[in-house]
This record gives C-alpha cells, sequence and structure tokens, in this order.
C-alpha cells in the first residue's frame, strides 16, 4: 500500500527472502519494493533497472547513499527513507518527475528526548522541478532550499528542519501560499534557536496537522485563524506566556501535545477545547499543578503526563472528565507518587475507584469493563508514542491520521 495516498499495490516479500538486498523473484515488471528493516548497507544496484517501480521502500535499513542512476527510476511515485543512514539525496533524484511521496530522515535517538532525535536530510538543487510531489518529508533547510519550495505551491505535507532566522520570510511566503496544505512540521536549527513564524498573516486554509518545534516567544496570531487543525504539537517552545487562551477556540483540535513547551508553574484549562479527545504533556519540568474547570475538555479520553517531576498533585478537575478512558503518568515526584500508591495517599482516593494503576508507567483505564482488574497491568510497558518531538516523522504519524501519511 501506499501509506500516502492509500493506493494498494500487489505484494512483495520482504527482507525475509532477501538476496543480495533485493527480493528473489523481483522482476521488471514489479511494480513495489519494500526493504524496510533489511540488513543491508549498499544500495543495491539492480534496483535502477526496475523501470516499472512505483513504490520503494527503504526504511530502517543502513544504506549510506543512493547512487545518481536513482534518476532512471522514472515511474516511480514513492520513495521512503525514513530511519535510514542517507544524509544527501544525489542529484539525480529531481530526474523523478513522478514522484508523489518522498520520505527520508536520519533517526539518531529513539526515545526523542534529544532535540535533534531525528534529522533531515540535505537535497540537491532544483527541487521545485518535482511538480507532482505532494509529500515532502524530512527536507533540511538552507537558503537555497527555502527559496526553492516557494513554487512549490501542489505540496500536502511539509516536514522541514533547520529553520533558523534567515529563512523567516521565505518560509512564511512559501508556507502562505501553499493552499491544498494539510500537514506542516517545522523544527528550528537548535534548541535554544527562535522559532519566528510572525510573518505567515494567513495559515494554509485546510491544515489539519501542525507540528512546531523550537522556541515560541508567543503563539502567532495566525493561531486564532485556523479552521480545521485536528494535531496540534508544540515542542521546545519554551513559552513563559499561557497558550491555552490562545489554543482553546481552535473549533476541530482533537489532539494536542506539549512536549517541553510550556516554563510557567500552573497550567489551567479555563474554558474551551471542546473537541478535545488526546492531550499529552510531555518534560514541563518547572509544572507543579494542572487544573481543569468543570465543562472544559468534555471529551478528553487519554491523558498522558511524563517527566513532569514537580508536579505535586493529580491534576485538579479530573473528576470532570467522564469520557476520560486512559491516564497514562511517568516519572513523576516522590511526592506525587505517594500520594497516590499508599493507601493513604490524598490522590488515590481520585483515581483509585475509576482506573487501574500498575507500577512503571501507570496506566490508569477505566475498568469498568474489566472483570478481573488484577490482569490488567500485566504486560503494560509503554504509553502511547507521540511525543512532540516525534511528530514531525512517520514514527509519530499514527496521531497524524487526518493527513492520511501514516508510514
Amino acid at each position: 500500500m501506499n501509506y500516502c495516498t492509500g493506493e494498494v499495490y500487489p505484494y512483495v516479500p520482504n527482507s525475509s527472502k532477501v538476496a543480495y538486498g533485493v527480493p528473489e523473484g523481483t522482476t521488471y515488471y514489479d511494480y513495489v519494493l519494500d526493504l524496510r528493516g533489511a540488513p543491508i548497507e549498499m544500495f543495491p544496484d539492480h534496483i535502477v533497472t526496475l523501470f516499472n517501480l512505483r513504490y520503494l521502500d527503504l526504511r530502517g535499513t543502513r544504506i549510506k547513499k543512493l547512487p545518481e542512476s536513482i534518476g532512471r527510476l522514472y515511474n516511480l511515485e514513492t520513495l521512503n527513507l525514513y530511519e535510514s543512514q542517507v544524509e544527501s539525496l544525489p542529484n539525480g533524484i529531481v530526474n523523478l518527475k513522478n514522484l508523489r511521496s518522498l520520505y527520508s530522515s536520519q533517526l539518531k535517538d529513539e526515545t526523542y528526548e534529544e532535540f535533534n532525535a531525528e534529522i533531515g536530510t540535505r537535497f540537491p538543487p532544483k527541487l521545485n522541478t518535482l511538480n507532482n510531489l505532494k509529500y515532502l518529508s524530512i527536507v533540511e533547510a538552507n537558503s537555497n532550499v527555502v527559496k526553492e519550495i516557494r513554487s512549490m505551491t501542489q505540496l500536502v505535507r511539509l516536514d522541514i528542519t533547520t529553520i533558523d532566522g534567515s529563512h523567516k520570510e521565505d518560509l512564511c511566503f512559501a508556507i502562505q501560499n501553499m493552499r491544498l496544505l494539510r500537514w506542516l512540521s517545522v523544527r528550528a536549527a537548535k534548541g535554544d534557536g527562535i522559532l519566528c513564524l510572525d510573518a505567515l498573516k494567513s495559515p494554509p486554509p485546510f491544515l489539519e496537522s501542525l507540528v512546531l518545534v523550537g522556541k515560541l516567544e508567543n503563539i502567532p496570531q495566525w493561531f486564532k485563524s485556523l479552521q480545521n487543525p485536528r494535531l496540534l504539537s508544540l515542542g521546545w517552545s519554551r513559552l513563559t506566556n499561557d497558550p491555552l487562551s490562545h489554543l482553546e477556540a481552535l473549533p476541530s483540535l482533537r489532539s494536542l501535545y506539549l512536549d517541553t513547551a510550556y516554563e510557567e508553574l500552573h497550567l489551567e484549562f479555563k474554558n474551551g477545547f471542546r473537541r478535545l479527545e488526546v492531550l499529552r504533556i510531555y518534560r514541563c519540568h518547572n509544572l507543579q499543578s494542572i487544573r481543569i474547570e468543570n465543562g472544559v475538555i468534555p471529551g478528553l479520553k487519554e491523558l498522558v503526563i511524563q517527566s513532569c517531576g514537580m508536579l505535586k498533585e493529580v491534576p485538579s478537575g479530573l473528576k470532570y472528565l467522564t469520557r476520560l478512558q486512559e491516564l497514562w503518568l511517568s516519572d513523576l515526584s516522590e511526592e506525587l507518587i505517594k500520594r497516590i500508591e499508599e493507601p493513604s495517599g490524598v490522590d488515590r482516593p481520585k483515581i483509585i475507584h475509576q482506573y487501574k494503576i500498575s507500577s512503571g508507567w501507570w496506566p490508569l483505564r477505566n475498568i469498568s469493563s474489566y472483570v478481573d482488574t488484577s490482569e490488567m497491568a500485566q504486560g503494560v510497558t509503554a504509553p502511547p508514542s507521540g511525543s512532540a518531538a516525534a511528530a514531525s516523522s512517520g514514527a509519530a504519524s499514527s496521531s497524524g491520521e487526518a493527513d492520511g501519511t501514516m508510514l
């Protein structure tokens, strides 16, 4: 399947039958070649003879370089190099005029705790000559690339990294003209680098998923113009002003991730968030309390809180979240652990009758449908994935279902 368009292709055996990097029986007439996770370090020469190839998946391989002859695959529509070791693409890539989906990245930290856990790929000049390209991820920015994407108004998805102050005008101009864009991920060059997108006056009207990774001095004013975002992920924003007042009225927001996004002590959900179903808060290290007013976030189904070591109590107003099905807590302060774990803990009564507590990651699930709740903690080892740092890649695209680009 082309995970970008949903188009189903014939299945080609994966790496379990790989001989010299190419599945046995692969011929000129094959449309799909899936080598995801194959233990190969060199690009198999035979691949460039597969002139009918439409889909080539090299995700998770150890390949470091593509040959210039990759440009011979004139019919190729999807190329997946996510989590490979390819640092730059050859000039021949711009000969793939039928290419619709191009994914490439290098995964440096599987936990996504580091700012540059996943980095983009360097692209050759004339990227903008790929007129059929609709999904572009993850491209490493430079002055030439940022200028070229100004003319790529056909893009539906764009993930771009290493953005700095010198790119802001061209980048904002480019984004503003991408009226078909549904997924946008922008990552600053450095963890302490300011991500300035204030020059963007009018965001793409159909934008459904927005991922911003980098320091924000304030929430951009154009956020108020967003009408269709289902996923909003803010990573390393380090905001000192309350962001929620700018987000609460977003009419279609279903998932909100805040990862190292807020540096103040208290986070209060006072209004709105009528359609929010998933809220994940990661690594807000100064956060001491979370308060949820009655009637706010009425449809919340999943709440994840991780590595907020200063948090002193479970979120106030938890009882108002009548549709909450999963509450995950991890890396808490000793004080809060005692308030939950100990039989006389102050916070224990707030959750013990409705949720099941497990060690390590605490998956506090609604247990009304379980007969034997003692079995529930068995086999539970990790929470739902998808930090803000991960959301810019296929690793977290399960939360970006709006754009149909799960990989």
